[in-house]
């Protein structure tokens, strides 16, 4: 079918899309004189009997679902006189969430939590309909003109109460690095695969690149390891620990660590997004003006941490107070109320620190003296002593009397592992590195110290592990050493405190640089991540050496380089991430068009690694393709099959 075709009523007027099992088009319907979306099946699957009743299927499920963020379908046709199958939708004028995402910054993560309860809503109606999705992702995603955000393309969805063959061959539907690690492998799934694949692209949608990169096989392996997945917040610190957690749960390996149902799912998000109202209304505000929306809630969300900070202060929790303004400090840098809690919040945990130590030096301490009087009772064996775990309980319990903790139920279950990075960013001349560990990491700190008696006596030795990096502040001095015997080891000891540099030290001499990459990327300087890397913002940075990363994910561009910073000066520092890559094209059709050029199949090119469009053709007949990372490796090859790749 083309442009200036009919089929049946309707009068096919021009193609605006395809997928991988047929091609959209805008057609005109005469008798009720709308516009709408027809998608007809492509010719060569139309002759298997097996995908054309998948495909009408799709159209009988996605019929019966009713929700406003649900494309709705309004006919199915075709498969019988030589006319090809065919469904007949709703036209969205528009575009795909993913090309939304090619066009616009990562979203505020409260605007991510909008999107991730409206489209939870939408899979809790197709789920209690015995419909589950299996394709969720971006690109099945639409993003209208006026700002709403519909679920489409349910054509490779798997419908519970359907017992037709085409449902039970344990075939791999989806597409790999949205879908969860039962579907990967072939498993029986259930809801809980499409909410694996909701917080895959909550993940692509807050840090601006999907879950995981590289060939569709190397994907695949690293959905069957489990624990492989970067926390959203270590990809991008802006989003803050709460939506990175969420994302995490909803991408846990195991189905039974995810919300149960999607109904579970959109609770799990609401509360983030009670910066910005209600989440439907929010989310198409921001579609309709991205940049001016975000330019308006910024401050509402900002103010909204700053307050939840100085509450958590009052109530002791200084670690949750320390991760609320972190978060404050990466959207509002140059906030003077964000400054002045950054400053006040460090200096009550600076005062405290020490005594977190001293205290947990006495608690160890008393616990050995426990273990010799036990002895002497014949309670323990001789030579028992405080066990590092015993110790660790004991320095935990501090913590959390003091408040560096948080002793919440939802505190003590989380893993160490998920603390959110420390990169907290200012703009004036006491910028200050926030949040250097969230609640947990702390913990963990301090559980794997070995009692304060076995450490060695030498300074450096005595710390298990270097301070985090400090962003424009001086490092914290913390004493961390056993005291001397003539101490006394209480808590309110002032001799135990941290070092406090007296009023009045020079601050660093500062400079800046500034980062023109030749192609998108992640950057970090000295270890401290800063996001996408912009030609357009400096970054302050002490004067002196600094070393610099910025990549693309794994298999794909990188840039190490060395450079200097001079007081005063914005120094430019540029890098090249492109590497020119030997394709060859190995596809079901005749050729291909890459960047604007045909190129014949068992044909070889040079392309620049990083993203390209391919249609695939057949004669002068497009039958397919879509958007391809070539990754940065000497050659691979072009398929189609599993999935359009370029695999080494």
């Amino acid at each position: 079918m083309e442009a200036g075709d009919r089929l049946g009523r309707f009068e096919l007027l021009e193609a605006i899309g395809e997928g991988g099992m047929a091609s959209v088009f805008r057609a005109r319907d005469p008798e009720l004189r709308r516009d709408v979306a027809i998608k007809v099946l492509f010719p060569h699957l139309s002759r298997r009997e097996e995908v054309v009743r998948r495909f009408q299927r799709e159209a009988r499920a996605a019929a019966r679902l009713h929700h406003p963020a649900i494309l709705q379908t309004f006919d199915v046709g075709g498969g019988e006189d030589g006319e090809p199958p065919h469904i007949i939708m709703e036209l969205v004028r528009g575009a795909s969430l993913h090309e939304h995402l090619a066009a616009h910054p990562p979203m505020l993560a409260e605007v991510v939590a909008c999107l991730g309860v409206v489209i939870a809503e939408a899979l809790a109606v197709a789920h209690d309909a015995g419909v589950i999705h299996r394709d969720l992702k971006p690109g099945n995603l639409l993003v209208s003109q006026d700002g709403r955000v519909l679920l489409a393309d349910f054509g490779v969805a798997h419908v519970e109460r359907d017992e037709s063959l085409a449902t039970r061959t344990g075939a791999v539907l989806g597409t790999p690095a949205y879908m969860s690690p039962e579907q990967a492998s072939g498993e029986d799934i259930d809801g809980r695969s499409d909410l694996y694949s909701l917080g895959a692209t909550l993940y692509h949608v807050a840090t601006g690149a999907p879950p995981y990169s590289g060939s569709a096989m190397k994907v695949m392996s690293s959905l069957a390891t489990p624990g492989a997945l970067v926390p959203p917040a270590q990809r991008r610190a802006a989003i803050g620990r709460p939506l990175s957690d969420a994302i995490l749960r909803l991408m846990a390996h195991d189905p039974a660590a995810r919300p149960a149902t999607a109904r579970e799912a959109a609770e799990l998000l609401r509360p983030l997004t009670a910066p910005l109202g209600e989440p439907a209304a929010a989310l198409e505000a921001y579609c309709r003006e991205p940049a001016s929306y975000v330019e308006a809630a910024t401050p509402r969300v900002v103010t909204r941490l700053l307050d939840d900070a100085r509450a958590a202060q009052r109530a002791g929790r200084l670690a949750g107070a320390l991760a609320l303004v972190d978060r404050a400090a990466q959207l509002a840098p140059e906030d003077d109320a964000v400054a002045t809690l950054v400053r006040d919040v460090t200096a009550r945990r600076g005062r405290v620190v020490g005594v977190r130590r001293a205290a947990a030096v006495a608690l160890v301490a008393v616990a050995a003296f426990g273990a010799v009087a036990a002895i002497v009772l014949g309670g323990r064996a001789p030579g028992g002593t405080a066990t590092p775990s015993e110790a660790a309980s004991a320095a935990g319990a501090v913590d959390a009397a003091l408040g560096l903790v948080d002793a919440s139920p939802a505190s003590a279950s989380a893993a160490p592992g998920d603390a959110a990075p420390a990169d907290a960013r200012l703009s004036d001349a006491e910028r200050a590195e926030v949040a250097e560990r969230a609640e947990v990491a702390e913990r963990a700190e301090l559980h794997d110290a070995q009692p304060a008696r076995a450490r060695p006596s030498t300074p450096d030795a005595a710390r298990r592990r270097p301070p985090p990096e400090v962003v424009g502040a001086r490092p914290e001095v913390v004493a961390d050493a056993a005291p001397s015997p003539s101490a006394s080891a209480t808590p309110s000891e002032p001799a135990t405190s941290p070092p406090v540099e007296p009023a009045g030290a020079a601050e660093p001499r500062r400079g800046a640089a500034i980062f023109a990459m030749d192609a998108w990327c992640e950057l970090s300087v000295d270890g401290v991540r800063r996001g996408r890397a912009d030609r357009t913002a400096a970054i302050p940075l002490a004067e002196g050496p600094h070393a610099a990363v910025c990549t693309q994910g794994p298999g794909l561009g990188e840039w190490r380089g060395a450079f200097e910073v001079r007081a005063g000066e914005t120094r430019e520092v540029r890098g090249a991430l492109r590497r020119q890559v030997r394709v060859t094209v190995s596809v079901s059709g005749t050729s291909v068009t890459i960047a604007g050029k045909t190129i014949d199949n068992r044909a070889q090119v040079s392309l620049d690694n990083g993203r390209h469009r391919v249609t695939i053709l057949r004669g002068a007949k497009d039958i397919g393709g879509g958007w391809v990372s070539i990754p940065r490796v000497a050659s691979c090859t072009l398929r189609d099959q599993p999935v359009l790749d370029c695999y080494p």
